[in-house]
């Protein structure tokens, strides 16, 4: 299978407030899927408990009743055993939120938006931005 398009991204990163943040691909996901400014998504998840150089479990805080904006942007798709690869190529219109067990990306029509190509892995959540 032919590896899906991908478009380096930092979400904005580099030009926010928090040029040096790692683990971080959270924050930049939710940048890129909503088109806002970094620092705007990050200052949100940190009102919701996510630390500063750390992690977040995003698919449970989307899970809850919304009280963001951010949070009403997204539906659940329920698409089990898909991986990268699959999912790309299935999905060719439309702006999803994908995680793994490891890794927050956006895809934009058919299009990997993110800082790493990730390996074609089974999927964990699928989020699709309104």
């Amino acid at each position: 299978m032919k590896p899906y398009k991908l478009k380096l991204n930092d979400g904005g990163r580099n030009l926010s407030r928090r040029p040096y943040q790692i683990n971080d691909c959270v924050v930049r996901a939710m940048a890129i899927a909503c088109r806002v400014k970094y620092d705007t998504v990050y200052d949100h998840l940190k009102a919701a408990g996510r630390k500063s150089h750390q992690g977040f479990d995003l698919d449970e805080w989307l899970g809850v009743s919304p009280v963001c904006t951010l949070q009403r942007t997204f539906t659940k798709v329920n698409k089990k055993g898909l991986t990268v690869n699959n999912f790309v190529s299935r999905h060719s219109k439309g702006t999803f939120l994908i995680m793994n067990h490891h890794h927050v990306w956006v895809v934009i029509d058919g299009v990997h938006h993110d800082m790493i190509r990730v390996k074609d892995q089974p999927l964990a959540s699928i989020w699709r931005v309104r």
